[in-house]
């Protein structure tokens, strides 16, 4: 599996990008800051507003604003500016500068968790173990072992019909991860049920107080690779440190719910295969009370999805990218802010629609185009 890493860590972005650069004059990095508006006159962007430490500054532009601050919050950086839906703006009291579609099209790869327990002495990973006291030496002083991978090992590309041919655009991404994860028993409920009564049947625990960390077994998370249904982001108010109004809208459109189904029910013929045999796989239990007497119908499973489907925070498409002539979009090719001047979005916001995978190296690259075009310009 290929991951952002470098020397047994993870290497985001920063320090891939940033940290070489942070001796150069032409550069100033402010932590702890928040944009609270972008300053736009006569249609063009001229300076951004910011908070550090109590005190607001202004920063004026030479040439142009580029918001880079991701799908949840550029748009309401837009929105605090007066770009976006006018009559969304109008509630909130402000005066609109380009009547746009902010905040729309927002989408997300969601996934219901899998999980099976295997053999004693498969050989697969457990938490405990990943933990322990001889792990962390090994990655200390020798940056190896399970602390070095992002716990992710593999992962696989399938239709929901599981056809073997190559020219069909596979709509589930299978990841594998080797080992149990375990609920959060710290609440009182989840799903609707009690959590650690949740624990004991779904992960086929003896007893609640079987520590799930010390089992050998492994997790399979189904994804959506190409949901249907689709969110927004809205104000909540006109604080810049008020979060905005997040609505995934999983799993509107029914077709997302079947797709996962479909998902589960391969995972469940994988499990069963001869070259799984040997590791003696124990599923969970996934049956809903009330529903179904079969636990692999389309009906039981459909209600295990909706009771424990959640998002990989892949979020994208909130400042669409389009053509000119598209209604819908935010930005144009070029990346930048329809009808104004000196102003691009640059993140993964702008996808129109999500990628068949992993949103992180798609949007480094976004990154590095608008990078190009900057200097091209």
């Amino acid at each position: 599996m290929q991951a952002t890493i470098n020397q047994g860590k993870r290497c985001s972005t920063s320090k891939a990008f940033l940290t070489p650069a942070k001796k150069r004059k032409n550069l100033t990095v402010k932590t702890n800051a928040l944009v609270t508006k972008i300053d736009i006159v006569d249609k063009k962007a001229v300076g951004v507003y910011f908070q550090h430490h109590g005190k607001e500054y202004m920063v004026k532009v030479e040439r142009e604003v580029i918001v880079s601050a991701g799908t949840v919050a550029s748009p309401q950086i837009l929105m605090l500016s007066g770009i976006g839906p006018k009559e969304h703006l109008k509630q909130h009291g402000i005066d609109y500068i380009a009547d746009l579609p902010v905040g729309k099209n927002l989408q997300d790869h969601v996934f219901a968790m899998m999980s099976a327990r295997c053999k004693p002495g498969s050989g697969l990973s457990t938490l405990k173990s990943a933990g322990s006291l001889l792990s962390k030496m090994k990655y200390i002083f020798l940056k190896k072992g399970p602390l070095t991978s992002n716990g992710l090992e593999a992962t696989a590309f399938i239709t929901e019909e599981g056809t073997k041919d190559t020219s069909v655009v596979p709509d589930i991404q299978i990841m594998y991860l080797p080992f149990l994860i375990p609920m959060d028993t710290t609440k009182e409920e989840m799903a609707g049920f009690k959590s650690k009564e949740l624990q004991r049947c779904f992960l086929g625990l003896d007893s609640i107080t079987e520590d799930v960390t010390d089992i050998e077994g492994v997790t399979l998370l189904p994804v959506l690779l190409h949901p249907k249904s689709q969110g927004e982001i809205r104000l909540r108010s006109t604080d810049p440190e008020d979060h905005p109004v997040i609505n995934p809208s999983f799993l509107d459109d029914p077709s997302d719910t079947d797709v996962l189904v479909k998902g589960l029910q391969q995972l469940r013929k994988l499990m069963e295969t001869e070259a799984m045999r040997p590791f003696e796989f124990k599923l969970q239990n996934m049956q809903i009370p009330g529903v179904s007497n079969d636990e692999n119908s389309d009906e039981n499973l459909a209600e295990y999805v909706r009771h424990f489907t959640t998002c990989v925070y892949h979020c994208v498409g909130t400042c669409k990218m389009g053509a000119k002539d598209d209604p819908t979009a935010v930005v144009g090719p070029d990346l930048r802010v329809n009808g104004i001047d000196g102003l691009r979005v640059i993140d993964a916001s702008i996808m129109p629609t999500i990628t068949s995978g992993n949103t992180n190296a798609p949007t480094i690259m976004i990154a590095e185009k608008g990078v190009d075009m900057i200097i091209n310009q």
